[in-house]
């Protein structure tokens, strides 16, 4: 009898004994993709390695996202794409061997050489309306202002904001542009995901900003909480309106990015390196970063982070700034998990998942971490993220949607999408 179990097993694992297994197939849920209105920053627009560009585009969180909802009925999703790959309004970062002061050569990134802008900053109005309308550099902050596109700058000062490109009207609001998108549309599905640059502006200036600014921010200062939750709520308002369903996306903590943790606080002789505080010059303390946009060739060269010649503090992001920047997200992120749940929307806890990633996770075979160049998941800038990253990000919001609207979206390949691209 013994011996026929066997057979019979044998049998069933080469042939009739399968078990009839298959896949859910999609389904929406309670929720209606068909018209589909992306709202955000740079990270919904697709920016990476440290600019606009076309490709990049096309794999944005939003791309991504809607190429998912076309599987249960999504319509068709227009972005105001760029007609270039090197970059908008500067040259992207590539990954190119060069020398450095000292003459020694090695891989990092360097700006595009081959830079083309033609046609980059041409008005495409006639093509609206536009599904994504996420603007790089946007903060809650900017909602309400009034000729933002004249009034603010994208990201540093003197650089055209990529919204003079489909903005409809020139003196917009992000306000007005986005119920203006929200009337052509009629959307009946969302996503939000803002806040990054509230906090980010004042981080990238080493805290030289105001933390805590008494009245309008300026670009270097943190949002103040009330202005953020003013402004957000707004935002939410204008979406829900007609019904619609949507996902809020919360602010990711920063400092956990390449941009913060890249480059080491001492020298190749185990050295701390000396900073200006001040009008004090002292060492580096434990918890501390340095500015991945930090001229590096001054540490190699010019003897900056010697106590003769201290890093300038513009660079450095002391604990008293790290704090401030941390404190302003929590406060955010507490904002907008309560917004979801008061508006019964799904809401993904991004801040939470990046942080899960930290040492590093696998998928489907390949490793993904938020170490700068090797990790895979970061683009070039140290901030943004590849197209595998943004499907990563992309997956969590699908999982959220699935929980909250009892749909069956399936996940995006992350690997299909590609990751740093090496010479």
């Amino acid at each position: 009898m013994k011996k026929l179990y066997i057979i019979t097993a044998i049998v069933c694992g080469l042939a009739a004994c399968k078990p009839n297994i298959s896949p859910k197939a999609p389904t929406a849920g309670n929720a209606d993709f068909s018209r589909y209105m992306a709202f955000g920053d740079s990270y919904t627009a697709g920016f990476a390695d440290g600019s606009q560009y076309r490709s990049a585009q096309e794999n944005s969180l939003a791309a991504i996202l809607a190429a998912r909802f076309k599987l249960v009925g999504g319509g068709d999703f227009k972005q105001p794409l760029l007609p270039a790959e090197s970059g908008f309004p500067h040259p992207k970062n590539v990954l190119a061997i060069a020398a450095g002061c000292d003459g020694i050569p090695s891989l990092g990134p360097v700006k595009e050489s081959n830079w083309n802008i033609d046609g980059d900053s041409t008005r495409i109005v006639t093509q609206e309306p536009f599904n994504n309308i996420a603007t790089p550099g946007m903060r809650s902050a900017d909602f309400i202002v009034q000729d933002y596109i004249a009034t603010l700058d994208f990201v540093k000062p003197g650089e055209l904001p990529f919204a003079r490109r489909f903005y409809h009207d020139l003196s917009f609001s992000p306000l007005q542009q986005l119920q203006y998108t929200r009337d052509a549309i009629k959307p009946t599905f969302f996503t939000i995901w803002l806040g990054f640059f509230d906090v980010f502006l004042y981080a990238q200036s080493g805290g030289i900003g105001n933390p805590s600014p008494p009245g309008d921010p300026s670009t270097n200062d943190i949002t103040p909480e009330a202005m953020f939750d003013t402004n957000y709520h707004a935002a939410v308002m204008n979406m829900v309106q007609n019904g619609a369903k949507g996902v809020l996306i919360n602010v990711p903590d920063i400092l956990d990015m390449p941009y913060f943790n890249t480059i080491p606080l001492n020298d190749n002789n185990g050295n701390r390196f000396y900073m200006t505080d001040g009008a004090t010059v002292r060492q580096i303390k434990d918890g501390e970063m340095l500015l991945l946009e930090m001229p590096v060739d001054s540490l190699k060269c010019a003897h900056w982070g010697t106590q003769a010649v201290p890093i300038p503090g513009r660079w450095v992001l002391s604990l008293d700034e790290i704090g401030y920047v941390r404190t302003a997200i929590a406060q955010f992120n507490s904002f907008i998990e309560a917004e979801a749940k008061a508006n019964g929307l799904a809401f993904v806890d991004i801040n939470a998942y990046l942080k899960s990633i930290e040492p590093g996770v696998m998928v489907n075979g390949v490793s993904y971490s938020p170490k700068f160049v090797e990790g895979g998941a970061y683009s070039l800038d140290g901030l943004h993220f590849t197209p595998r990253g943004y499907a990563l990000i992309a997956n969590q919001v699908i999982n959220a949607i699935n929980s909250k609207y009892g749909g069956t979206l399936p996940q995006a390949d992350v690997n299909k999408y590609r990751g740093v691209l090496f010479p």
